[in-house]
């Protein structure tokens, strides 16, 4: 029988990360492990898969995918568990890259006793999945209070939007410099379209619109101004004139000096909303952040679930004809402005 120092428990490690996990997690707490592990490592390949070129969620996404690789290569030779470095920068990027970093916070709290706390903003309620596994391990979910799911965990709510939190105008100017350097008349009339890729972990089942649906959209709009497209998948062949190879911090600067938005995303509906542009758009899924600035601000016009199939190109033809819509979004966007917080604050 031999006792050792606490101070020397160090020198008794096990020189492999993975083993040391396994024999004191058992083999459901390994495999869970590996599961958020294999988690992440899907979350980083979708980025780099269907983010554009200079999305900047890309750098994020190589340097956790080679922080994640430089921690299995040396996992496998020492364990990294007493390196604190490497674990702060793996959990750090993991957390910014989603909301799994809820299940890292919880075990390292169980089965270490650090004080750590979780907190995780979000505003997606088609993410059953992630949701229901990630809520109840939070020490807080923030949400908006349109937020159109219930919360199985200790649910805060503020009077906002996500989008806020960059485009307030505390923190963003559109610039009509910016949009000139791109080729485009900021005082011009034109309209910005968004198709989507549907390949994020909230869209699994999930398909877009047509082929023939999203050159109908074009047709539509170009009767009436310039189209310009920007899709996170290949387009037909017949749109790629209209394709603009815009870099992504341009965009918002384009999104404000534009008529009218339609497309599939929430986030740019919503975003086009809080800079004071009409947005049309169109999901099988609803989102309760779009749903609300059509109730309260008419800003967006949802054509979601049930709604879906409805006859959403007379509205987009309508919206693209109206002369006056760009006279009423402002006041709608002020009074958006005026009861919705600043979200960085």
């Amino acid at each position: 029988l031999a006792i050792v120092d606490s101070d020397d428990t160090e020198a008794l490690a096990s020189h492999n990360v993975f083993l040391r996990s396994l024999t004191e997690l058992g083999l459901v707490g390994f495999t869970l492990q590996m599961l958020i592990l294999s988690g992440w490592i899907a979350s980083a390949r979708n980025t780099l898969k269907w983010s554009v070129h200079d999305d900047p969620k890309r750098p994020l996404a190589i340097l956790f995918a080679a922080m994640l690789c430089a921690y299995v290569a040396e996992g496998m030779f020492h364990d990294v568990t007493f390196i604190p470095q490497d674990n702060m920068l793996l959990f750090f990027l993991a957390g910014a890259m989603g909301p799994s970093i809820a299940a890292v916070g919880r075990l390292r709290r169980l089965l270490r006793r650090d004080p750590v706390r979780v907190v995780v903003f979000y505003d997606t309620e088609r993410a059953p999945l992630t949701n229901t596994f990630v809520y109840p391990l939070a020490d807080y979910v923030c949400t908006a209070d349109c937020y159109a799911a219930p919360v199985n965990g200790n649910h805060l709510t503020y009077p906002g939007y996500q989008q806020l939190a960059y485009l307030h105008p505390a923190r963003f100017t559109p610039d009509p410099e910016v949009v000139r350097s791109v080729g485009i008349d900021p005082t011009s009339r034109y309209f910005v379209v968004r198709f989507v890729s549907y390949q994020a972990t909230h869209d699994l089942s999930t398909s877009g619109l047509s082929n023939e649906k999203k050159i109908e959209i074009v047709r539509v709009l170009s009767q009436h101004g310039r189209v310009i497209v920007t899709s996170e998948r290949a387009l037909p062949v017949e749109l790629e004139p209209y394709r603009l190879p815009l870099p992504a911090r341009e965009m918002h600067h384009v999104l404000a000096f534009a008529r009218l938005l339609v497309g599939e995303s929430a986030t740019m509906a919503s975003e086009a909303a809080v800079l004071g542009v009409p947005a049309v758009y169109i999901s099988p899924q609803r989102r309760g952040f779009t749903d609300d600035q059509e109730r309260r601000y008419g800003l967006v016009h949802n054509f979601t679930e049930s709604r879906y199939h409805d006859d959403w190109m007379s509205t987009v033809a309508a919206l693209a004809a109206d002369e006056t819509l760009g006279e009423r979004a402002p006041g709608a966007r002020a009074r958006l402005l005026r009861e919705k917080n600043d979200v960085t604050q």
